[in-house]
């Protein structure tokens, strides 16, 4: 009961204003365009069972809301789409003494894709 009280308190002294109420106005500062793309051959991580390739495309609108002295608050509009697949190549990888070890071999060895 008291934590509401007082998130109740915190929203009403949110609301309160001095002698004149400034307007909220969002201004566009910047676009951004992203790609990335990563897949497991590469410097850091090779595998040779598994297989996987990601892409991600991103852009970005970057709204000012209040610029201070030493900082600013932006709002970041960031709409995304990525495109991932994997595959296990390597059919051993599950072993025989797990259950159903034929079914997830089959299952597992497919390759998948997955959009988000």
């Amino acid at each position: 009961m008291n934590k509401l009280i007082f998130i109740g308190l915190l929203f009403l002294c949110s609301l309160a204003t001095s002698q004149e109420k400034k307007e909220l106005q969002l201004s566009l500062k910047k676009v951004g365009l992203l790609f990335s793309s990563a897949k497991q051959n590469n410097i850091l991580f090779f595998d040779k069972d598994y297989d996987y390739k990601v892409n991600v495309y991103k852009f970005q609108l970057f709204y000012l809301i209040r610029k201070g002295i030493n900082w600013d608050i932006n709002l970041i509009i960031q709409p995304q789409y990525q495109k991932a697949s994997h595959q296990l190549l390597n059919e051993y990888f599950i072993t025989p003494n797990e259950e159903n070890f034929e079914f997830l071999r089959e299952i597992f060895t497919q390759k998948r894709d997955i959009s988000l």
